[in-house]
């Protein structure tokens, strides 16, 4: 049992960690070990101080090794070890815990070093998926549609071919529990039970529903009823019974047995195969911490994992973690099927109202999601922020009505998460324009190498504490061609108000100190010099309610003549990998290669020169794609 002792004078100047279902606690900071939240909703460690930083985890069996937190008189004891809940361990069974520490990599420097090794260890190697690639339209809880307010299969697949028709290009459907057989006979808080179709919405099956949408489908997965055992007729595992308040009867959640997994995702998949594009797994962490084999046996949730991950992977299909525990996200580091994680609750309207604000405040577990390859997945949004007909708290009163306060900020950090993009409005609700923000009228999404994360300084309480902090996040895209003018950054600024002094030392990566850049507001386009003896001001209205005001800044460093490539005009991620091959100088000007696409498109893409300023250019690209060069 190995242990990091912290006396009351004090070890570190500060930590970050991350507990609990990312959708309800997400991560914490402070300046004490007092607060860590460890054990088995716990996580990684991260202790910085200065410009030195340390991350402390498991290194394996992440699902029953823990981090704990144990209080003495005069001193707090940071032990590692296995769950107490585990009451047997098998022959062979050995536990690994790593230090990773750099010395000038601050919080997001060092997390990403441990991101590096572990993916090394564990040979990581995500698939690339439809949900990451293209944008996709959702009926889970936020969207107009969902359970409360289930649409038939007709309706469904002429939503989407109508959007289709007006050039909204969504390229998957995701069906939340409400589709499944009996479930919204048992809704709210549904069973789910056996994976067909409702034949009251969907009474040919979702074939019918393919066809006319068009696209393939996302479908949801998460704890079973107790009848799936006997559908199936293989052996599941369960839940003690418990009474659900909210149901008003006895429950029992129950998943498939660790010899069976395998066999019944698979059976699934292969009964959905001809529409199947990608595969979601929610209320996991009621799995892990309610069934009874998962708690006690030290392999049974691994190997559970273990089948849903082959299976997934034999068809091709991506899976998506939802509510899960840290442990879950570094599990998945054995699991290359897994490619992205949900990093907020439900976007339901209610919560904007006072219930959970700003869930799209995803930055904080982005920052230990992409140090582990995942792509941080913020929930369901809307494009118009009314859409009467919708069953989100209309009748609650002016409080609680069904207007959505940010709907550009949450467009904004869904296409900065490089995560799936997922739009759920109602018919003749969509905004074409604010959708296409977010990808190419293609519907391949247009993310940055990286995503945006908080920058290093707010957890040295530079940006204030609690709720109403103010957010500043970076991100970058790293290219090919010039070394220089081929990194660039997006830095979204949130309810920053009173203004804040951006240091090019808060970028990551890290530009050099006598590097010169350029940023431009990518709303009222003025351009502002940014370099380590000018910082770029930020600011912008202060929240008000439930609004979080924002500003958007692209930063890019000019070639030697001065010329620069400031993004393409309209989307979030300015300057995008899946848009730009590779940017260089030359000896008067800059050259940017956009790459080729399926469907022809115009863009207009913004430049800088020392004596005309920005100047704007038309460009047609197509499946040749083009190179354009000032």
């Amino acid at each position: 049992m190995a242990s990091l002792t912290q006396y009351s004078t004090g070890l570190v100047a500060g930590i970050s960690h991350w507990g609990g279902a990312f959708a309800f606690d997400g991560s914490a900071y402070g300046k004490a070990l007092d607060g860590y939240c460890g054990g088995g909703a716990g996580g990684p460690l991260v202790l910085f101080d200065g410009d030195a930083g340390m991350v402390l985890s498991p290194l394996d069996n992440f699902l029953t090794g823990i981090l704990a937190l144990q209080n003495h008189t005069e001193s707090s004891a940071l032990v590692a070890g296995v769950q107490g809940n585990v009451t047997s361990l098998p022959p062979g069974y050995s536990l690994s815990f790593v230090i990773a520490a750099q010395s000038t990599g601050r919080i997001t420097g060092t997390l990403n070093e441990w991101g590096s090794i572990m993916r090394r260890w564990h040979g990581t190697k995500r698939h690339q998926d439809l949900i990451n690639k293209k944008l996709g339209y959702f009926t889970d809880n936020g969207a107009y549609y969902y359970g409360g307010n289930p649409p038939d299969g007709a309706t469904l697949g002429t939503v989407i071919a109508n959007l289709t028709q007006q050039q909204v290009p969504m390229q998957y459907l995701q069906l939340d529990p409400w589709v499944w057989k009996g479930y919204l006979a048992t809704w709210p808080g549904g069973d789910l039970c056996e994976f067909t179709a409702s034949p009251e919405l969907f009474p040919q099956g979702f074939e019918e529903l393919f066809k006319t949408a068009g696209v393939p489908l996302m479908l949801y997965s998460m704890y079973w009823c107790t009848k799936s055992e006997a559908i199936y007729e293989l052996p599941f595992v369960y839940s003690e019974p418990y009474y659900d308040a909210f149901k008003k009867k006895n429950r029992t959640y129950g998943q498939p047995a660790p010899n069976s997994s395998y066999l019944l995702y698979n059976r699934i998949m292969s009964q959905h195969a001809a529409y199947l594009g990608a595969f979601e797994v929610d209320f996991m962490y009621v799995s892990l911490e309610s069934i009874t084999m998962f708690r006690r046996n030290a392999t049974a949730a691994k190997d559970w994992l273990q089948g849903m991950n082959d299976a997934a992977a034999e068809h091709g299909v991506g899976i998506q973690y939802c509510m899960g525990l840290p442990s879950l996200a570094l599990q998945s580091l054995e699991f290359n099927a897994v490619t992205n994680f949900r990093a907020s609750d439900d976007n339901d309207a209610w919560a904007a109202y006072g219930v959970a604000p700003d869930r799209w405040r995803i930055g904080y577990t982005a920052l230990l999601l992409q140090a582990l390859d995942l792509a941080p997945s913020f929930d369901v949004i809307w494009s118009t922020a009314q859409q009467p007909g919708s069953k989100y708290n209309c009748t609650l009163g002016p409080q609680h009505s069904c207007t959505r306060p940010n709907i550009e900020l949450e467009a904004a950090v869904s296409a900065l998460s490089s995560g799936p993009v997922s739009f759920g409005d109602g018919p003749g609700f969509a905004d074409r324009s604010l959708i296409l923000k977010t990808c190419t009228k293609a519907g391949t999404l247009l993310h940055l190498s990286r995503p945006a994360t908080p920058i290093d300084r707010t957890f040295h309480g530079a940006l204030g504490n609690g709720a109403n902090s103010s957010d500043v996040w970076v991100g970058h895209t790293a290219l090919q061609g010039d070394a220089t003018v081929g990194l660039s950054w997006a830095v979204l600024a949130v309810a920053v108000s009173p203004h804040f002094n951006l240091l090019t030392s808060d970028l990551w990566p890290r530009p050099s100190s006598a590097q010169h850049l350029l940023a431009i507001d990518t709303t009222t386009e003025q351009v502002f010099s940014f370099s380590e003896k000018e910082s770029l001001w930020l600011e912008t209205e202060p929240a008000k309610g439930p609004e979080r005001p924002f500003k958007l800044y692209t930063v890019v460093a000019p070639c030697p003549s001065g010329a620069a490539f400031l993004g393409e005009q309209g989307k979030y991620a300015a300057i995008s990998p899946q848009r730009v091959q590779s940017i260089r100088c030359h000896d008067r000007g800059i050259c940017v290669e956009l790459k080729a696409v399926e469907h022809r498109e115009v863009i207009e893409l913004r430049f800088w020169g020392k004596e005309q300023g920005v100047s704007y250019v038309s460009l047609a690209v197509g499946p040749l794609g083009v190179t354009h060069c000032t």
